[in-house]
């Protein structure tokens, strides 16, 4: 277990904080992650090829401030725009809680899910993203429960339409 807390992450190139395993990420402020690669978060976990044990699970993301997960086609592109996820659960990632964090400005995403299960999703204030919330191919079990989504009149890249919530494939 390690404890990731009171940092302060700036015009980070890729992840802003990236872990595996248990670990507790709290009070960070994160600011501007994402400049030089795509499909990342300012707050990135994955335990590939884990499922049904994650080995993040029990991992605890919260009381983090993140402003601007930006993102660059230069940097992956693949799908044509930019891919900047506030907090990602990539891969496997499961029974991670992430509360009580607030976060802007991502070109992409505010909080996703990929491949993740048992994951719990409260009390987070969510602001200005393409989707503020997205679920693509939950395993299962997870929960989003009391946050707040604020949907601006243009997202990060000036387009005119945002989602609040998301989904692939999931029971969420």
């Amino acid at each position: 277990d390690n404890l990731i807390k009171y940092n302060r992450v700036v015009n980070s190139g890729y992840n802003g904080i990236h872990f595996n395993y248990r670990n507790i990420v709290e009070y960070n402020y994160i600011l501007n992650s994402l400049l030089t690669k795509d499909d990342g978060g300012a707050i990135y976990t994955s335990s590939f090829n884990s499922y049904p044990n994650a080995k993040t699970a029990g991992s605890i993301v919260r009381y983090n401030v993140i402003d601007g997960s930006l993102g660059t086609l230069n940097g992956f592109g693949y799908y044509g725009f930019r891919q900047g996820f506030g907090i990602y659960l990539d891969e496997n990632a499961g029974g991670v809680t992430i509360e009580y964090n607030t976060i802007s400005n991502c070109s992409a995403i505010c909080i996703g899910l990929h491949k993740s299960f048992d994951a719990t999703i409260m009390n987070n204030t969510l602001i200005n993203a393409k989707t503020l919330f997205n679920v693509n191919s939950d395993l299962g079990g997870s929960k989003f429960t009391n946050n707040i989504l604020y949907a601006l009149n243009r997202n990060i890249d000036n387009d005119g339409v945002q989602l609040l919530v998301g989904k692939y494939k999931g029971n969420v």
